[in-house]
């Protein structure tokens, strides 16, 4: 992907996590991260949470849909 891709990307996704904070249910099942082991999605919370200014939370996997998009739009794009 060329940076303006990722940049696009990371936007996209920005706001459907915008979006998506605001439903009723936020839980992704276990089905999407089903090939990630333990430790990588350990890794995942841990960036996400480092970027939040609240690191000691990332000891546990993601289970919001929004936020495992800000996680992802914030390693193909850190803002």
């Amino acid at each position: 992907m060329t940076s303006k891709e990722k940049k696009l990307a990371a936007d996209l996704l920005r706001i459907a996590a915008d979006e998506f904070s605001n439903h009723s249910c936020n839980d992704i099942g276990e089905e999407v991260f089903k090939n990630w082991t333990r430790e990588e999605k350990l890794k995942l919370s841990q960036s996400y949470h480092d970027w939040n200014g609240d690191p000691e939370e990332g000891e546990t996997p993601i289970q919001e849909d929004w936020i495992a998009m800000l996680a992802i739009a914030n390693l193909l794009d850190p803002a």
